[in-house]
């Protein structure tokens, strides 16, 4: 089902969706980190103690009145970072995270960066798509990709 079937809506997130963000954090970190050569326990501590304490900062995604993942924006030096974007695997394929990254663009003011899993390709192709480059290689399995801000031609 394309976007276009799709109303998406916007409310702030509660503590009551901590377990699931974390669970979606965790299940990216399962899936593409080099988790042999990482302190696991110390980088899963540190995510959610992170998503616990920024949690009024994420938005939930809404699509047609359903809980369909979440976002969440955090100002970093001049730049604001698309700190987590994460799509509820029954609403995967659908436009949504394509729909939240025009939102953030169209939001904001300044550059847009993120953290991308390097063996996600998914992703990486996404956000090329919308216009990041990677920007900064973080050792062997991340990177950051960065978008410029639109500025209106004379």
């Amino acid at each position: 089902m394309p976007v276009t079937n799709l109303k998406l809506s916007y409310e702030p997130a509660d503590f009551e969706d901590i377990p699931v963000i974390f669970a979606l954090a965790k299940d990216l970190i399962d899936t593409y980190e080099d988790t042999e050569n990482i302190d696991y326990d110390k980088v899963i501590g540190w995510v959610l103690n992170k998503i616990t304490r920024n949690i009024t900062d994420y938005q939930c995604i809404y699509a047609n009145g359903m809980k369909a993942g979440y976002y969440r924006l955090s100002p970093e030096n001049g730049s604001t970072e698309l700190d987590d974007l994460y799509v509820l695997p029954e609403f995967r394929g659908r436009g949504i995270g394509t729909a939240v990254i025009r939102r953030c663009i169209s939001e904001s003011e300044t550059a847009l960066f993120l953290y991308v899993f390097k063996a996600n390709h998914g992703a990486i192709n996404l956000y090329s798509r919308m216009g990041f480059s990677v920007s900064e290689d973080l050792g062997n399995t991340r990177c950051i990709m960065r978008r410029e801000v639109d500025r209106p031609t004379a």
